[in-house]
């Protein structure tokens, strides 16, 4: 009886078919332990077909070979749910997913996870940052409203920003390092550490003084007296959320911190506040969650014009717990509600802040912006870096010090007219 032969890694053979021209095999063994045949097609290049089979029986003698190659898309969905959903925020899975679902799987998907080259990465990275996304995903056909820009031959040129870029490269190299580290029986590039992007926006024209200083005015933070005159302003006109303002701008609080902070984190007697949890919007839930820094979990001290906001919130919010009686919702204890007693929507706060600054008269800056004016006023008071690090409860001194280092306009004049009394001695 004639024994047939053991087949072994890296066994193989070419061969022609009529209808698909040359093809090849190779005797592989795989990630589990398998031996299987891999398959390569090569139609009527029979050289290139060889070079490709001869690679490939070198690798299948060298160790394990995939019999498969995943491609992009379902490696991503496979991360997405299996690794960041129960591992990571509600936050940072949405980020990932938004992220994936409209400009990573449209654009290299159907690629097999191996096969991505360095080149094709900034290509994809040009291509994002060239096309324009209304036109891309009909956001202007969506509308209810009357179309008014791409669905009527207007196009809005509405660009993917530098700053956004950086997170949707960022996202990637999360995802390849990932795939990287449990690729088996293949390899994976990390292709978004060689792409390249501009260190500047081109959004922005340089020409276009007006815009420009608006988008670096709303970043910056305010003056003494424009935050006095904001906090005037909304203390005058019973504003619902000026003891939230006077948070943001006399503690540093974080919007999230401000909107999640509760009655039985104040310490009346040592007029302090233990910062613990903030209030943040993931999906289509509010989530009254811990901070996320050890950092940012701390005991800060009150300042007293935040000492006397809070009793006045106290007061306030009495009344409105007793008007609404049974309607009454809240069960966290929550400092700032709506009348009813739920939690104040982020988004809210951020009209709320913007349409107070239009009624103050002063200059429109993000609520960011207005937990920076705190650390400013800390600089122009003298307070040594490391007291406004504490205070701004920063994980990171550089944080502190960009603070620090950006005089204030007034500070700058002042410096230059000193320096102008030098010279004319």
């Amino acid at each position: 009886m004639v024994r047939k032969a053991v087949k072994k890694p890296g066994d193989g053979s070419i061969y022609h078919t009529p209808d698909k021209g040359w093809r090849a095999y190779v005797y592989v063994t795989t990630p589990s332990g398998r031996l299987r045949r891999k398959y390569l097609a090569g139609g009527d290049d029979y050289d290139a077909l060889h070079q490709r089979w001869m690679d490939l029986k070198d690798t299948a003698a060298s160790g394990p070979v995939a019999d498969s190659i995943p491609s992009i898309e379902a490696e991503y969905m496979y991360w997405l749910d299996e690794v960041i959903k129960p591992n990571r925020e509600p936050s940072t899975y949405e980020k990932y997913e938004i992220h994936g679902r409209l400009y990573i799987i449209p654009y290299l998907g159907e690629f097999k996870i191996d096969s991505l080259s360095k080149r094709r990465g900034q290509e994809w990275m040009n291509e994002i940052r060239r096309e324009c996304q209304c036109c891309r995903l009909g956001k202007d056909l969506k509308r209810r409203a009357p179309k008014r820009c791409c669905s009527v031959g207007k196009c809005c040129d509405d660009r993917v920003s530098l700053g956004y870029a950086k997170t949707v490269r960022a996202t990637l190299r999360a995802f390849l390092n990932h795939a990287e580290s449990l690729a088996e029986g293949y390899s994976v590039r990390n292709i978004a550490e060689n792409i390249t992007l501009a260190s500047w926006d081109d959004d922005i024209d340089d020409e276009d003084d007006e815009g420009f200083e608006e988008l670096i005015s709303k970043t910056d933070p305010w003056e003494v007296e424009e935050a006095a005159q904001f906090l005037q302003s909304a203390f005058e006109d019973d504003d619902p959320m000026f003891e939230a303002y006077v948070m943001v701008i006399f503690q540093g609080m974080r919007k999230g911190e401000v909107l999640g902070a509760t009655w039985n984190r104040v310490n009346w007697d040592d007029e302090e506040y233990s910062v613990r949890r903030q209030l943040q919007r993931s999906g289509q839930k509010l989530r009254h969650k811990k901070v996320k820094s050890k950092a940012s979990r701390a005991t800060i001290p009150l300042a007293q014009p935040t000492m006397s906001a809070l009793k006045r919130r106290w007061g306030k919010q009495s009344g409105e717990r007793a008007a609404a009686g049974e309607v009454w919702q809240d069960s966290r204890g929550l400092i700032f509600t709506t009348k009813f007693g739920t939690p104040i929507e982020p988004r809210n706060f951020n009209r709320s802040w913007e349409n107070r600054c239009n009624r103050a008269g002063v200059r429109r800056i993000t609520v960011h912006a207005g937990r920076k004016t705190c650390g400013s006023m800390l600089v122009e008071l003298g307070v040594h870096p490391r007291d406004i690090m504490a205070i701004l409860r920063h994980s990171n001194f550089m944080l502190t010090m960009n603070i620090y280092t950006k005089s204030r306009k007034s500070k700058m004049r002042e410096a230059v007219d000193k320096l102008a009394d030098l010279f004319n001695n």
